[in-house]
Parts: C-alpha cells; sequence; structure tokens
C-alpha cells in the first residue's frame, strides 16, 4: 500500500487484534453508529498480510461492517459504564452510596450483635427485642432500596443475559461472527513477541468478470541483479469457481470470491482448462492494454521501493529473484490494481514437474534472461484514473 502507485492499491489498514478492527474500519470509512443504509454488497475483505494461500481470509459487506463497529462500540460503552458502575459504589462520605451502605451495614451489625449474645443463653429484654427487629428492618430497607436505584451489578453486567438479542436486520450475530473474527484475530503462542498476526483490512475492489466469475492475474516478476525488472508474457488468469452472482451480496460464499488455485483445486468441480487461462482469453486487445499497464504499474512500484531505501529491498549484482504478483481488474474503469507481490511463488498454473523454473527463467538469468520475459520501465507512475 504505501509503494503501489495512487490509484492501482485497495485501501488498506492494518491491524493485530479484534479491538483494532473498528479503528481499521473507520480508516476505510465505516463508524459506529453512522446514519443511513449501510451497503448489502460485499465492500471489504481481511487477510493475513503474510499468507499467499487464503488462509483465514474474510469478507464482509457493508451492512456486515455496520455491525462489527456497532457491537465493539456497545462492547466498549458497556465496559465504560460498568467501570463508572464500580466506582459509584466507593465509599464516599456524602454519596448517595455511602448514605445508603453504611446504614445497611450498621444494621446487619448490630443485628448480628444482637443474635450472638441471645446464642450465648442470656435471656433477651424486651428491648433487645425491639433493637434486632429494628436492624434487620433497616438493613432490608436499606438494601431494597439499593436494588431499586439499579446499583446491583446484575443491571448492568456487560456479559450477562442479552433479552433484546441481536438485530435481526444485521449480517452478524454475537455468538457466531463477532466470536470467531475475535478467536481468529487473537495472537497465537507463535507470534512473534506476542504482537500477534499482522492482518490487513481492504477495501474490496469490485471485479472485472469472465463468464460472470471473478478473476485475478497471476504475473511473474523477475528482479536480476541492480536492478533489472522483467514481467513473463504468458500472465495467468485464476478464476472462482462459483458464480460471482451467488457472492455479490453473501461473503461466506468463499467460492465465489476467493481465485487461489490452491483452494479452487480442492473443489470437486475445478476444471483446469476452464479456471486457468491466458490472459489473451480477454482479447487481444484488452490483454495487450492490461499487460501494458501491469508492467508500468510493477516499475513505478520498484522505483518507490528502491527509493525508499534498502531496508525495503535489497538487491546485489549477482543476485536474481522471482515473484508472484496479484492483480485484479477493477470492474468498469478496467484499471489493474495491484494486490500483492509474493516470493518464492508456486508455478503449478505454468505446469508441473522440476523443469518448470528452468523452462521459464532459463539456466541462469544473471547471464541472459529468456526472450519470453519483457522489460519493465522502471520510472514514473500510470495515471491514477488510468
Amino acid at each position: 500500500a504505501a509503494f503501489a502507485p495512487p490509484g492501482h492499491h485497495p485501501a488498506t489498514a492494518a491491524l493485530r487484534s479484534f479491538e483494532g478492527l473498528a479503528e481499521a474500519f473507520a480508516e476505510l470509512g465505516v463508524r459506529a453508529g453512522a446514519g443511513g443504509a449501510a451497503d448489502p454488497a460485499v465492500r471489504f475483505v481481511l487477510k493475513k498480510a503474510h499468507s499467499s494461500n487464503a488462509s483465514g481470509i474474510s469478507f464482509f459487506t457493508g451492512i456486515d461492517a455496520r455491525a462489527i463497529v456497532d457491537h465493539i462500540a456497545e462492547e466498549t460503552a458497556q465496559g465504560q459504564a460498568s467501570a463508572r458502575g464500580s466506582a459509584s459504589l466507593t465509599l464516599r462520605s456524602g454519596s448517595p452510596a455511602f448514605a445508603l451502605v453504611v446504614p445497611a451495614a450498621c444494621a446487619t451489625a448490630a443485628a448480628a450483635a444482637i443474635a450472638a449474645a441471645a446464642c450465648s443463653g442470656r435471656a433477651w429484654s424486651t428491648s433487645q427485642r425491639v433493637a434486632l427487629s429494628a436492624a434487620v428492618a433497616s438493613g432490608a430497607f436499606a438494601l431494597a432500596t439499593l436494588g431499586r436505584a439499579g446499583v446491583a451489578r446484575a443491571a448492568r453486567d456487560p456479559d450477562g443475559p442479552n433479552p433484546a438479542g441481536p438485530d435481526p436486520a444485521l449480517g452478524l450475530t454475537r455468538s457466531s461472527t463477532v466470536s470467531e473474527l475475535r478467536a481468529r484475530l487473537r495472537p497465537g503462542v507463535s507470534d512473534k513477541q506476542e504482537k500477534g498476526t499482522v492482518w490487513l483490512l481492504q477495501r474490496y475492489v469490485e471485479p472485472w468478470l469472465y463468464e460472470g466469475r471473478k478473476f485475478h492475474l497471476r504475473v511473474l516478476l523477475l528482479c536480476v541483479g541492480d536492478l533489472s525488472a522483467y514481467v513473463h508474457e504468458d500472465v495467468r488468469m485464476l478464476i472462482a469457481t462459483d458464480l460471482f452472482s451467488l457472492g455479490q451480496q453473501d461473503g461466506a460464499q468463499l467460492l465465489a470470491h476467493v481465485t487461489n488455485m490452491g483452494v479452487s483445486r480442492q473443489h470437486p468441480e475445478y476444471c483446469e482448462g476452464v479456471q486457468n487461462l491466458p490472459l489473451t482469453a480477454l482479447g487481444e486487445e484488452l490483454a495487450r492494454t492490461v499487460f501494458d499497464e501491469v508492467a508500468e504499474v510493477l516499475g513505478a512500484t520498484l522505483a518507490r521501493v528502491r527509493a525508499a531505501g534498502r531496508r525495503h529491498f535489497f538487491t546485489t549484482a549477482n543476485c536474481w529473484e522471482l515473484f508472484g504478483v496479484d492483480f485484479l481488474v477493477e470492474s468498469g474503469t478496467g484499471r489493474t490494481m495491484l494486490l500483492e507481490v509474493n516470493p518464492s511463488p508456486s508455478l503449478a498454473m505454468y505446469g508441473s514437474g522440476p523443469g518448470v523454473r528452468a523452462r521459464l527463467c532459463g539456466p541462469s538469468p544473471l547471464e541472459a534472461v529468456p526472450p519470453s520475459w519483457r522489460p519493465v520501465p522502471l520510472g514514473g507512475a500510470p495515471p491514477a484514473g488510468k
């Protein structure tokens, strides 16, 4: 997000916890208590920052997003109310709680003392019996008043039952999706320094469809020495299993949204010849336009990374590296949107066996780059509206 040229990467917010989800949504324009009707279409995607297999990915409609931020805001408000309620019970002279609790405590203590005297075998005088009755009545009255005043913890316990239940108009329920998100975003024992996995919340890119299905582009980027860059001419279209219409307003329809080849292959209806196509399946003219823009976006991105310093991308004259870059083509505009850059990419969409890499990259790109690679111009960015 920091290095892609403007207009060619979806708006993105990073987070490490469930509590950070509300702030991430706020960065993308979703705030608690916002008025107006929520958008029923899928508008957001949540995924791990360092994962190329779609593990843990989630898609949210505008309604889902509103439900999440409202739920977190309600939890926060309940927690604050609970803290204020607990503080109000602190016995401070002159406070209403002090005026009620102290008499109750004194009355109860007096009753206990009289009862203890009675248990010792001494006979009760008439005055003692009257005092006991008064003490019990005084304590009962004070405690009842506390209950009517709503000081009792059960009346404000945020973890107690919610008789109203979740709003049926919302796309989420507290007992299911919100709980799953909380568990998923909880730092694991293997997370470095227990800081938690970095997650990315992104604006969902409305995808260009191929025969009614979403697809993404897998582009091979070859970086040689310090620094020449090339894009392989065979750009692959990886196509979703289900029709996009099935998931347009339902983020749970993962097979309509996820185009990852490893995920798609697990479905019994996966067809390699239909879901792994060359870019030219879009037509020669559109394919050429998309390819040229992909090269421009990658060139601008690499130029920005280099300008930011070698700690971001350390290149040396005697090394080369292959990346798998994922793009979406935006519906309506035809603009290419850079999604992610993956080191050590799978080459399964180009064939199988140990010879695939050598066939694509040649024996040594440092000595000679095969003619199937097109140079990437390390220059300016394409127009944001292109």
